[in-house]
């Protein structure tokens, strides 16, 4: 009789985990079908309703794991950033491309970069961030930050009184030495392959 006890409170707790797992990934697909209707609107050109829909899609759950969180803030954040440059407001994209994602966590960042630097030529235009690139990516120039074994290089362009962050380099995946050599890892990355076309 124990054990047809145990096992129906085994199966109540089965299906709870089932219940908890199947309504959060409703509620994930939620904040990802928000985010499709913003890229609609944006098609569109509808930009102050993409807007709308991205901050709605922001507050969403995006379910148990961390990663589907910073995945979806990396698309919210890359739409933004797309909208504010169609919108000439150049900062607020900057500022959008500078805040969000995990690079850490596996989200687009060389994506996240190649877009920064585009609205860097709209912004400044091409001639100009090439120049600066040029003058400022030295090694003893870059500053490097260290961070939960992720090494993290930051460029100062200072005509532009912007830093450039790069934010993905895995400290375990490089040597000491490419380490110590961060231009030329950089000048391997394909948002720096914008600046030499």
């Amino acid at each position: 009789m124990r054990g047809v006890i145990k096992f129906q409170i085994m199966k109540v707790y089965l299906l709870l985990i089932f219940l908890i797992f199947v309504s959060s990934n409703i509620s994930a697909q939620d904040g990802y079908k928000l985010i499709r209707k913003a890229e609609k609107e944006i098609k569109k050109e509808n930009y102050s309703k993409a807007l709308t829909l991205l901050d709605s899609a922001e507050k969403s759950d995006y379910g148990w794991c961390g990663n589907s969180y910073y995945y979806a803030m990396g698309d919210i954040g890359i739409l933004k950033s797309q909208i504010y440059n169609k919108q000439k407001n150049y900062d607020q994209s900057l500022e959008i491309l500078d805040s969000y994602f995990g690079c850490d966590f596996g989200v687009d960042c060389e994506k996240r970069d190649s877009l920064r630097i585009e609205t860097l030529y709209l912004k400044f235009g091409k001639e100009k961030v090439i120049e600066e690139f040029t003058n400022n990516l030295k090694v003893a120039d870059i500053n490097t930050i260290k961070r939960n074994d992720y090494v993290h290089y930051l460029v100062e362009l200072p005509n532009f009184k912007y830093s450039f962050e790069i934010r993905y380099f895995d400290a375990f995946g490089f040597t000491k030495e490419e380490l110590s050599s961060p231009n030329e890892l950089i000048k391997n990355l394909p948002f720096y392959k914008l600046l030499i076309d």
